[in-house]
């Protein structure tokens, strides 16, 4: 596929919305630029969802395995339905009952399949929506901790920011797992600030409501806010009605407890073994290197060269402007928000062993802001004139939009999607792609029979990919001889995905279809 920007109409539309978004707010039509905004940041997510016309490795596509077979069952997360040669538990990749992770994203991904269908433009849309009203949040905050301006221009910056965008189109892995991560843990920082403000009740119940979900994503990291609201209490000791703030801190705590627990007592009931299973995989992450995912103890200040932009200046720039943020903001309790939110996160998962680059998304907005309110300030400083307040709007817009151009980072999109990846990359594109085309026809073809595909080689773990496109019980091995007689046995059509390297006894097995590929 050839990727081309201004060939593709969600692109367009996203393009002008955005321009007229910034147009609006040069008339101070705040409401009507928002809008905009929020209608832009819709499209352009549009645009990133229908990038990769199939399912991405690693992960996307066993959580979209999963959420397809929670259609008939949702309180029962299952990988491989049909395997009568035997699962692993211990194989998150090759088991039955999948406790990998935490189930609210994939019940999302569920339901988005119920309404539109089961395809990669569904499993994204969760992602896609999450990521849109997101921006709405980190305007409000933007607002609280400076102005209007710094708030809006945050948004601007987080709809056409890169790395989250990524996240949406699927191409990070743990893709829609983060995205979701990332909306919920936000939401809970943000009821935070709102509470701090205001003390109303509805923001603890709110706060707790979202970190409660934020764990049902990915497990106790979404109690991060509690961490920080303990950091508040004990800087406030003398300032707060202690007795009142202790009450609301257990209160909110117990609203968390009540929306994840649930969860974790079923399926210890249900599925013991493979729920300590993962609860032990999860913990192995701390002190050993899962899976490759390894990195030094600056390996997620290194990583804001792929998230924020290219340049040997990008990471001492954007540490530099969380600084001078955390300097000019006047509220206290907003300045430790913003800081001890930050510093745990990225102090805790610098220290542990496995390193991803969605570990750290949850504060990724806390840098866009940054970036906003030093950009407002250094505007309003350097480059305003009192007798040329039209200039100073010009000027304003013109530094932003390529702002959002340095962050949308397009070649990045065009190297990660487009014909401009490396030969490997655009190769593994055209397979995955040859191969959703290779499985759909064997579902259309063998539509009423008993099929089991084996071989499937097409790509890393192809039995993946097979079974969500075909819904056919699938393999990445070959079958041996006692497991084809075994298949036959059981009334199953054979179908073998013929890479060249099939042996003599599947080759000469008449009754095993050969598919080419």
């Amino acid at each position: 596929m050839l990727l081309t920007f201004f060939q593709d109409s969600y692109f367009l539309s996203a393009l002008v919305l955005i321009i007229f978004s910034i147009y609006f707010f040069q008339l101070n039509k705040v409401k009507s630029s928002l809008c905009l905004l929020t209608v832009g940041s819709f499209m352009l997510g549009l645009f990133m969802i229908h990038l990769d016309p199939f399912l991405n490795l690693w992960d996307e596509q066993f959580h979209a395995l999963v959420a397809k077979n929670m259609l008939g069952d949702p309180l029962t997360p299952i990988l491989i339905k049909d395997n009568f040669f035997g699962y692993i538990p211990q194989d998150w990749s090759n088991c039955n009952v999948w406790t990998h992770k935490q189930p609210l994203f994939l019940w999302q991904m569920a339901l988005s399949m119920k309404l539109f269908g089961q395809n990669e433009i569904a499993i994204r849309i969760p992602s896609l929506l999450m990521h849109t009203f997101l921006l709405l949040f980190i305007f409000r905050i933007g607002c609280l901790i400076d102005s209007v301006k710094t708030g809006y221009y945050s948004a601007l910056l987080f709809t056409c920011a890169y790395f989250p965008l990524e996240f949406i189109s699927g191409f990070y892995a743990t893709d829609h797992n983060d995205m979701a991560f990332l909306f919920y843990t936000f939401l809970s920082l943000w009821s935070l600030f709102e509470y701090i403000g205001t003390k109303k009740i509805i923001f603890v119940l709110l706060l707790g409501l979202f970190a409660g979900f934020a764990v049902l994503c990915k497990w106790l990291t979404g109690m991060l806010v509690y961490s920080t609201w303990f950091i508040l209490l004990i800087l406030n000791f003398k300032k707060f009605n202690y007795k009142k703030e202790l009450f609301h801190y257990l209160l909110s705590i117990c609203v968390c407890f009540l929306v994840f627990i649930p969860w974790q007592v079923y399926s210890y009931l249900n599925f013991p073994q493979e729920y300590l299973l993962s609860l032990n995989f999860n913990n192995q992450h701390i002190l050993e290197v899962i899976e490759g995912h390894e990195g030094t103890i600056f390996f997620y200040l290194q990583a804001l060269y792929e998230q924020i932009g290219q340049g040997e200046l990008v990471a001492p720039l954007v540490v530099l402007s969380f600084g001078l943020m955390i300097y000019q903001v006047k509220n206290k309790s907003y300045k430790t928000i913003l800081l001890s939110t930050t510093l745990i996160i990225y102090v805790f998962f610098s220290l542990v062993s496995t390193k991803m680059y969605g570990y750290v998304i949850c504060v990724f907005p806390f840098l866009i802001i940054s970036i906003a309110l030093n950009s407002v300030k250094f505007l309003e400083k350097y480059l305003t004139s009192k007798k040329s307040p039209g200039l100073n709007k010009s000027v304003e817009a013109i530094f932003f939009i390529l702002a959002t151009f340095l962050l949308f980072n397009p070649y990045q999109i065009l190297r990660n999607h487009g014909k401009q990846a490396d030969t490997n990359s655009f190769d593994a594109r055209l397979v995955k792609i040859a191969e959703k085309e290779l499985y759909l026809k064997i579902k259309s073809k063998y539509t009423n029979n008993k099929c089991f595909i084996f071989n499937c080689t097409t790509s890393p773990i192809g039995h993946i990919p097979a079974i969500f496109y075909s819904s056919y019980p699938s393999l990445s091995r070959l079958l041996s001889e006692l497991e084809i007689a075994k298949a036959k046995a059981e009334n199953y059509t054979l179908i073998a995905i013929d890479n060249g390297k099939l042996p003599d006894y599947v080759l000469k097995d008449k009754e095993i279809v050969k598919c080419k590929f």
